[in-house]
């Protein structure tokens, strides 16, 4: 018995190594240096090599995207990697190219979108690289942008597909660049910007969209210059 589950194995082991040097590839695209960027896995159908899978990979050779492929469409499970090989996001491409059951993950592996979360829009780049996504739960809903590096770079709240609440920008190491509030799709309450390094570059208040009460700006020197606009918005004090 132990002999011959020894022997299946080795048999496994071999037919995999066969189909491995047998698998043909097609390279779409190259980073400037030569290496693989896109790469097209073929398979010989009615005589016809036909793409069924695709890895993309970052420069350094690691993982970048991989799923498989019919009629040159994205189907079933896809499954895109941070550089570090830690899981970004999945999805299932089978029944919409759009892609269901939508899985992401920021960078400390805190779920941004969850099982329970209803697909409202995807942005997919011609790399097929995620770029954007808003999803809902309920009335409640979230968007978010990602830098090519899949750190997030803007995130938004929403309620009945609509901008409320909370909105914030981040630089790409994941500092707050910008953190504001909108109420029914307009600008409201607190309005802050800051620089690289985290201080604070100016602020102000928001009421219905427009600029309202007094705005500080400050600059590399500490001066601040301050500015006062009326409900309207209109600027009133220098």
């Amino acid at each position: 018995m132990v002999k011959t589950r020894k022997i299946f194995i080795v048999l496994m082991t071999i037919m995999l190594i066969v189909s491995c040097s047998g698998e043909k590839q097609e390279i779409l695209s190259t980073y400037q240096d030569g290496k693989p960027k896109r790469v097209h896995y073929l398979k010989t159908i009615e005589g016809k090599s036909v793409a069924v899978y695709e890895k993309m990979f970052y420069n350094n050779g690691k993982l970048r995207i991989e799923g498989a492929l019919k009629n040159d469409a994205k189907t079933g499970k896809w499954t895109f990697y941070f550089e570090n090989g830690q899981v970004f996001a999945t999805a299932d491409f089978t029944m919409d190219e759009a892609g269901r059951n939508w899985r992401v993950f920021s960078t400390d592996k805190k779920s941004l979108v969850t099982a329970e979360d209803t697909l409202i829009t995807v942005a997919l780049n011609p790399d097929n690289e995620l770029v954007g996504i808003s999803v809902r739960n309920g009335a409640k809903g979230k968007m978010f942008r990602f830098y090519p590096s899949w750190k997030v770079k803007e995130t938004w709240s929403l309620v009945n597909n609509v901008l409320n609440g909370k909105a914030a920008a981040f630089f790409e190491d994941g500092k707050p660049q910008s953190i504001h509030y909108y109420a029914d799709g307009k600008k409201d309450s607190v309005f802050a910007v800051y620089t690289e390094n985290g201080t604070i570059l100016y602020n102000g208040q928001y009421k219905d969209g427009v600029k309202t009460g007094k705005w500080e700006f400050f600059s590399a020197d500490g001066a601040v210059q301050t500015k006062v606009y009326d409900q309207n918005g209109n600027l009133i004090e220098k």
